[in-house]
């Protein structure tokens, strides 16, 4: 009888526990002892088949991108979530985070070419920063060329006022004399530079540019000198024509001459003028600026001037900055992973979206790269891991993204590129040839297309 007694003292206490726990984990604002809400009148009850609550429907970035255009509004929306985590591996589509492989990309970008190509704009600007895959201008030339073959005129855009590869460009003609002191990305002390990854100072330096893109030599041309705050106005020889020069800010665009003249020669005659490079851009269209910089991975960004940064946008924004960068990420034949990578782009992505609050971007992936593995030359085994953070990281800042890797082939296209008989890649198993390279700019103008007709197929 006491042991009956003793059964039923502890049911009806360890009842009660429930029953208080219950009510409380109800009430209760933080979860008791790290425990799971528990209610016991529904554990004792019958139990009730429930349909699971269905998520919140995602932002459309693509709808609400076009209804932005339509209302005027200048500044991208953000996506909030991915739909398809997986839509990244897609080879040859521009993609963002909550769109499928069926939605436009880059809605803003494209909205803006459209209202270029019907004459409601005049140009359209494009930064594309990345690092020996573009030097030379290498892949940027032929996207550039039939972008504005299609949405205007001719210019090869921004020009280095040096560079370790102007020997190799076809783009544009370029010496340069005289003595030049040069502070870079890679510098040690804490330097902040131009979107190039450059700054050049000079009391007795001399350029010569000529813009070898325009085939109509009765095309305008646009001559503009790019430079930084000299601290008031400074002397510049235009032609051998001294001029006077106001550089107030840390972003500078002079115009130096706006004609048909293709050639131009510029003297720098002060050390205190940071100067960047020489602008040649047609009076309306598509300018495309290559700013290459060999062997960087991205991460080096972070010291790009963002004073700079925000007098661009403000003066003279740029619609779409592309950001290409990954070969020199893998740089290890042995890596698997990247979470270093991760962090510190996670720090540098948002720099510039807050001082280009105006702009558009798109990261484009590492190519293909190979190394040799047993006396075999093979695809980087990292490979897959590092697009799938680009990819990540792009879409967490809320920008698109473009699989470059997928695009080109996918595993072995480097070798085999290699290895041709007419090869598009040298045996470095990195870079493209001029042939190669001319093939990936012609594979992204093809895509950039096929995202522009998307738009256009839209009901706006």
């Amino acid at each position: 009888m006491n042991y009956n007694r003793q059964v039923l003292v502890f049911t009806i206490t360890f009842s009660l526990f429930l029953l208080f726990y219950s009510f409380y984990s109800i009430f209760a604002k933080n979860d008791f002892l790290h425990l799971g809400k528990v209610n016991l009148l529904s554990a004792v009850l019958i139990e009730e088949k429930t349909e699971p609550v269905p998520e919140p429907a995602l932002l459309d970035t693509a709808q609400a991108n076009t209804r932005q255009i339509a209302s005027g509004s200048t500044t991208p929306e953000r996506p909030v979530g991915v739909r398809n985590k997986n839509v990244y591996t897609v080879p040859n589509r521009l993609v963002n985070a909550s769109a499928d492989t069926t939605r436009v990309g880059l809605p803003h970008f494209m909205g803006k070419l459209q209202q270029l190509k019907k004459g409601k704009r005049r140009k359209l600007r494009i930064a594309w920063l990345g690092d020996s895959i573009i030097e030379a201008d290498l892949l940027t030339q032929t996207f550039r060329k039939l972008m504005q073959q299609q949405f205007g005129e001719y210019g090869v855009g921004f020009v280095s006022m040096k560079s370790i590869s102007a020997d190799n460009r076809t783009t544009v003609k370029a010496k340069t004399t005289g003595n030049w002191k040069e502070e870079n990305l890679r510098s040690k002390s804490d330097v902040r530079v131009y979107l190039s990854g450059f700054s050049f100072y000079s009391n007795d330096g001399e350029v010569t540019m000529q813009d070898a893109t325009v085939a109509d030599k009765s095309q305008v041309l646009v001559k503009t000198l790019i430079c930084g705050n000299a601290g008031g106005h400074v002397n510049v020889r235009v032609n051998g024509v001294n001029r006077s020069v106001a550089a107030p800010k840390h972003f500078n665009h002079v115009v130096l001459d706006s004609s048909v003249e293709q050639k131009i020669m510029v003297g720098i005659e002060s050390e205190q003028l940071p100067v960047y490079g020489i602008s040649f851009e047609p009076v309306e269209g598509v300018v495309l600026d290559n700013y290459s910089f060999r062997g960087i991975t991205g991460i080096e960004l972070k010291k790009l001037d963002t004073a700079c940064l925000r007098e661009i946008d403000e003066e003279q924004y740029y619609d779409l900055v592309i950001l290409e960068y990954g070969v020199n990420v893998l740089w290890k034949a042995d890596d698997k992973s990247y979470p270093y990578y991760r962090q510190q782009m996670k720090k540098v992505l948002p720099i510039l979206r807050k001082a280009m609050p105006r702009t558009e971007f798109l990261i484009i992936s590492t190519a293909d790269r190979a190394f040799m593995y047993d006396e075999a030359a093979r695809t980087a085994l990292g490979i897959d891991s590092l697009i799938k953070t680009q990819a990540d990281l792009a879409f967490e800042n809320g920008m698109a993204f473009y699989n470059m890797y997928e695009s080109m082939g996918g595993y072995g296209t480097i070798v085999k590129w290699a290895d041709m008989e007419q090869p598009l890649a040298r045996k470095d198993y990195i870079h493209p040839n001029h042939q190669g390279a001319e093939r990936l700019g012609k594979m992204l103008y093809n895509d950039f297309m096929n995202d522009y007709s998307r738009f256009e197929n839209q009901k706006h």
